[in-house]
């Protein structure tokens, strides 16, 4: 897979983020960057087809998009944290994931990997 080192940027709201992807996968930084532009809009079903099925939204065991799509409908707040984490700098892990901001830690944070669609973000939380 290709690696590079590029500023994204994306347009959306009369407002402009600038997502770090430096040395992730080109389909990873496409990735990252629909999702931010889905969840900048409000589109939900796009975002629901950027995420894997078995998605992890929090540590109580909760591991469905649908689910998660659903709260997120009730909690704006998730989203303005995913346009957030989304517009960092991401990081590529040893066993080939992306989370982006790299440097999260127990802050909100999302992991994006390889799957049979292409790369989908498989879980947005925060904390431990």
């Amino acid at each position: 897979m290709a690696k590079f080192c590029l500023k994204i940027f994306l347009m959306a709201f009369a407002t402009i983020s600038f997502a770090d992807t430096c040395n992730i996968p080109t389909e990873a930084a496409l990735t990252i960057s629909q999702v931010n532009s889905a969840a900048q809009q409000k589109d939900f079903e796009a975002l629901q087809l950027l995420m894997t099925a078995d998605f992890t939204w929090s540590f109580g065991g909760d591991a469905s998009a649908t689910q998660a799509i659903t709260e997120w409908k009730t909690k704006p707040d998730a989203l303005k944290q995913l346009i957030q984490v989304t517009s960092q700098a991401c990081v590529i892990n040893t066993d080939n994931t992306v989370e982006c901001p790299g440097n999260a830690v127990l802050g909100y944070r999302a992991g994006f990997k390889q799957s049979n669609f292409g790369w989908r973000m498989y879980y947005f939380v925060q904390g431990d």
